[in-house]
């Protein structure tokens, strides 16, 4: 196998945030680490860490619920220009 899924990462991090555990350093930056260069997050990641495949939707929902009072900036752009302008 060797793949691991990013949503599990969002996931992880969300239910923290809910329970109002401290954020892990370590997980938040393995999951933004999956942001591709159009702001989306990849689906897969090898053992390395290596994002691996396309993005998603959905696990890119997961990963924005996952972040909540940062700022949705994105490498390229902000993801709130992206949506006034599609």
């Amino acid at each position: 196998h060797g793949y691991y899924e990013t949503y599990k990462l969002a996931l992880a991090l969300y239910a923290g945030v809910r329970i109002g555990a401290p954020v892990d350093a370590r997980l938040l930056s393995a999951l933004l680490q999956k942001q591709n260069e159009e702001g989306g997050f990849v689906t897969l990641y090898d053992g390395t860490g290596r994002p691996l495949g396309d993005a998603s939707t959905e696990t890119t929902s997961l990963a924005l619920l996952a972040l909540p009072g940062r700022s949705w900036r994105c490498r390229t752009y902000s993801i709130e220009a992206r949506l006034k302008t599609d």
